[in-house]
């Protein structure tokens, strides 16, 4: 049997200008009719530059894929196929989604963090702390050059995970990459440097963070005016009794220092919850070893690792942190609802690679998630990816 006829046996025959039964990879074309490979088959195609890949399978699979009404989210280094398929979509109601690292001004938004952000809104906590992992180690393996010992890639990672754990279990307005910017600037540039603990604490129950500072200020005003008191008693008491009350003085001025400590809050950083203290005790050792030995050879070299694979992400690119947000593409649209996420990357570079990585990884790990949530096999919607 001819190989033609081989792929108009197993294969679907659909038109591509009519609306199809389903998508899928184009592997022989008869006029305006093309047959698919539609099953979920993983499938490469290689070709040198110039030998039509993108007008021959990626064009095509694209347009049959947004009339059979499937889902898919598309790699497009040069916009190519965004730009001439993005009209079909919007004609079939489609969700659109343009992460468009070349011009971030007209991107889409995506909080790089969003899988890990609901699982702690779920209170899937130890879900959320084994993203953290598995995330940190994305960042750093993307970063670090091959020929780097073993050691300082587990090390940095395990340092990002701490950072990260300590970012996301500890109250602030937001958890995207831009407040975590802030926190990791906070950590570096303040506890490091200036050889500062970090404390995390518990924080007083249904108060504000005004009625917090307050309550210390007041109660360090209440504890001076213990202070005055005892050193008037003190001129009126012998020498032993004096001794006794120079030591509560003492004792007193410790408890302010500890007081004006909480008050900075700066150093201070307060736990969403008091059931995370259980989460947030394992990185005591890793903040007393900053705290001891901030300029140690092996936690400046950690650091720099943890920089070098911050900077790698574009954590110095202020247009980059304003898309990596809450408020746009959200990884359940692509589980029940007509999507299609177009990957816009400049082959130019390789500096927004590990971002996509991390798009991927996460869309097929919270993908598979929700089915497990919803106790499906399945995706409402089929889903390619290319």
């Amino acid at each position: 049997m001819l190989l033609n006829d081989v792929v108009k046996e197993k294969f679907e025959k659909i038109n591509l200008n009519g609306v199809c039964g389903k998508g899928g990879l184009p592997l022989m074309y008869e006029g305006e009719d093309v047959y698919v490979s539609g099953d979920y088959y993983h499938s490469i195609v290689i070709g040198e530059t110039g030998s039509k890949k993108s007008r021959l399978f990626a064009m095509p699979m694209v347009v049959n894929i947004l009339q059979a009404g499937e889902n898919a989210v598309i790699t497009d280094p040069k916009g190519e196929i965004y730009n001439k398929t993005h009209k079909l979509a919007e004609k079939n109601n489609y969700n659109i989604v343009k992460l468009d690292f070349s011009d971030l001004k007209n991107s889409s938004k995506w909080n790089i963090f969003g899988e890990i952000k609901v699982n702690f809104e779920k209170n899937n906590i130890a879900r959320a702390l084994e993203l953290i992992g598995d995330f940190s180690k994305k960042v750093i393996v993307n970063s670090v050059s091959h020929s780097i010992d073993k050691y300082w890639e587990v090390a940095a990672a395990e340092d990002l995970t701490s950072l990260l754990k300590i970012f996301f279990l500890t109250e602030r307005e937001s958890y995207t990459f831009k407040s975590f910017m802030d926190f990791y600037r906070f950590f570096t540039g303040k506890v490091l440097k200036l050889k500062k603990h970090l404390k995390i604490e518990i924080p007083y129950e249904k108060l504000s963070r005004d009625e917090k500072a307050e309550l210390i200020e007041n109660t360090i005003k209440e504890k001076k005016e213990k202070i005055n008191s005892l050193k008037i008693l003190m001129e009126e008491k012998h020498s032993f009794e004096r001794i006794k009350l120079r030591r509560k003085i003492y004792d007193i001025e410790d408890e302010i220092k500890e007081l004006e400590g909480k008050n900075e809050e700066n150093f201070t950083l307060y736990l969403r919850k008091d059931e995370y203290k259980n989460f947030i005790e394992s990185e005591e050792v890793f903040l007393g070893r900053y705290k001891t030995s901030p300029e140690s050879t092996t936690n400046i070299c950690i650091m720099q690792i943890i920089a070098a694979a911050i900077q790698n992400l574009g954590g110095n690119n202020l247009e980059l942190m304003e898309i990596l947000q809450d408020g746009g593409f959200k990884y359940e649209d692509l589980y029940d609802k007509k999507t299609i996420v177009y990957l816009i990357i400049p082959d130019q570079t390789s500096i927004f690679d590990s971002l996509v990585n991390i798009f991927v990884d996460d869309s097929y790990s919270r993908l598979s998630d929700l089915i497990l949530e919803k106790k499906e096999t399945s995706l409402k919607i089929k889903l390619y990816f290319r």
